[in-house]
């Protein structure tokens, strides 16, 4: 943590996928690369841990497609049990791993989930999955992880089913958080609502009370009904990045899209600092090299960028 807002690490295990939303920005990496071996991960994490990062989040592609997962977890929940872990995943295997990985000690999931009906499914994602993952969510539930939400992205395609989405989320006993879409990928752009559009929206729904968080360093706004809540960054917290020439820059009133959550990305590769690659990358090519990457990621955010 620091005066500018939190660092992470945000591990990008793979990016193969087993569906194809339209909005996929692939963690900013654009090809498929080949997956993260586990004894890079304990490395970072280790390395992280020593930095004061206390938060390690699994992505992809789909993270559950990473067949050594709950072994991973596992070492870096006996070496650096004050670490907390999180995934975010599109449901579809949950029910299959959900009790294996929260034995292992995965401490939260964020279940994407873009629509409840089949069909938008289908149009968003190319599979015919919503059922699956339906029964996933609900396995997830009866494993008593309910600090776990479900996260939509708000775009046109789905903005009128997000009123229905909160109150199923509700009555599961979930939180919901929405955010916008990132400009990302040019064929996305025609989708995007403004994130202080959502906001209005949001507001207009019936009943809508609205709540100011700071928890963390971390500012939200709730939003919540007689049967609903739903949760979204204060975009005016965001902070504005010196870096030039960026789409989310151009969409976002000059203001950084990751809010005031910046996240040091660990690919098979390299250390990311940016989602599009705006920022410094730190290439990496043996465990050495992992340890200097993570701290050069992690001073470039701090001290070079100045985010704030």
């Amino acid at each position: 943590m620091n005066s500018n807002g939190e660092i992470y690490l945000r591990v990008v295990l793979l990016n193969n996928c087993n569906i194809k939303c339209f909005f996929c920005h692939k963690e900013g990496s654009g090809t498929i690369s080949e997956k993260i071996q586990p004894i890079n991960i304990i490395k970072a994490v280790s390395v992280a841990s020593m930095l004061g990062i206390k938060t390690v989040k699994f992505t992809g592609g789909e993270p559950l497609l990473y067949k050594e997962l709950s072994t991973v977890i596992s070492k870096i929940k006996e070496l650096h049990p004050d670490v907390e872990i999180s995934l975010t995943t599109n449901g579809i295997f949950l029910k299959e791993y959900i009790s294996d990985l929260l034995d292992a000690g995965l401490d939260r999931v964020n279940v994407s989930l873009q629509t409840l009906d089949p069909l938008r499914y289908y149009q968003i994602t190319g599979v015919d999955c919503l059922e699956k993952v339906i029964r996933g969510i609900e396995t997830l539930i009866a494993n008593k992880k309910t600090d776990s939400k479900i996260c939509s992205a708000f775009f046109k395609k789905n903005s009128t089913e997000i009123l229905s989405i909160a109150k199923w989320a509700k009555t599961m006993g979930l939180g919901y958080r929405v955010h916008n879409l990132l400009p990302a990928l040019e064929e996305t752009r025609s989708e995007i609502i403004p994130i202080e559009k959502i906001e209005q929206i949001i507001t207009s729904f019936p009943g809508a009370s609205r709540l100011e968080i700071n928890k963390n360093n971390k500012h939200r706004i709730l939003f919540s009904g007689k049967d609903w809540d739903i949760e979204m960054p204060d975009w005016r917290f965001w902070k504005k990045c010196r870096m030039s020439k960026c789409p989310i820059n151009n969409q976002s009133k000059g203001v950084c899209n990751e809010g005031e959550v910046y996240a040091i990305r660990l690919t098979s590769k390299s250390i990311q600092t940016c989602l599009l690659g705006n920022k410094k990358n730190f290439i990496y090519n043996n465990l050495d090299e992992i340890h200097s990457s993570v701290i050069q990621g992690y001073e470039y955010l701090r001290y070079e960028i100045k985010i704030g």
